[in-house]
């Protein structure tokens, strides 16, 4: 794969983890029990192939000129409040980095398919927990007051999930659509899929001009409906042109 190639590298994890056969984990029921065999060996397995790995997607933000004078100043939540306030006029464009690391945590909880297990994921503040299902699904799940852990699908697998990211971290260098996003992602829906990278619950649709991602949005409840979101990206004049004449246009029958 280029892009680990290019951005990822191996560091030892910053901590001794307990492995897996040693662990009690707490089933449906809340009690404790040792951990079953296939939480071992997908745990472990998880741990021999991607343990260690680390990586930054790229993105950009559009800064105020008003602010870009002190942008190194301030924490990325700053960062945010500021551009989100900031006056309107000429913009620059900054680049952004947002590391990954895949070592394990030590928490793992047990729902009706099977077992799932947390892992660091990116480096952010963030209210959820990357997970990873002994199915094979990779996903999150957002702790809720008085609600029963939920794991909620994002990726088939962990390397849709890294396909999916390589996606993004080209996006990079491709303008955002700042219009309405539902009409555009219709009308462009012949798009070609990128199947390395999609699943149920994420989509990348893109040609050289423009790409398409979708996503579900995470509730941290279950038995709710997760709505779409999606970003358009264009890489050139004639992109902007064909996303302009979609919304336009409107969706295609």
């Amino acid at each position: 794969m280029e892009f680990l190639a290019c951005s990822a590298f191996v560091d030892p994890p910053e901590r001794e983890r307990l492995p897996t056969e040693f662990m009690q984990v707490r089933d449906l029921r809340g009690k404790l029990v040792p951990a079953p065999p296939e939480l071992v060996v997908r745990r472990e397995g998880f741990a021999e192939k991607f343990g260690g790995l680390r990586y930054s997607v790229r993105g950009h933000i559009s800064v105020p000129g008003s602010v870009s004078g002190m942008w190194h100043e301030y924490s990325n939540e700053i960062r945010e409040w500021l551009v989100a306030r900031a006056d309107t006029g000429p913009r620059e464009r900054w680049s952004t980095y947002e590391g990954w690391s895949f070592d394990l945590n030590e928490e793992a909880w047990q729902d009706r398919r099977g077992w799932y297990f947390s892992w660091y994921g990116e480096h952010v503040a963030k209210p959820i927990w990357r997970v990873q299902h002994t199915d094979g699904r990779s996903g999150v799940y957002a702790p809720l007051d008085n609600c029963p852990a939920v794991f909620e699908p994002l990726h088939p697998t962990i390397l849709h999930m890294i396909e999916s990211h390589a996606l993004e971290d080209l996006m990079a260098d491709w303008d955002r659509w700042k219009g309405a996003t539902g009409s555009v992602v219709q009308a462009l829906n012949d798009l070609p899929v990128v199947p390395e990278a999609s699943g149920p619950w994420t989509r990348w649709r893109m040609d050289a001009d423009v790409a398409i991602h979708e996503s579900r949005r995470v509730l941290g409840r279950a038995k709710q409906q997760r709505p779409w979101v999606a970003s358009i990206f264009t890489s050139s004049g004639r992109g902007r042109r064909r996303v302009e004449s979609a919304l336009v246009s409107g969706p295609r029958t």
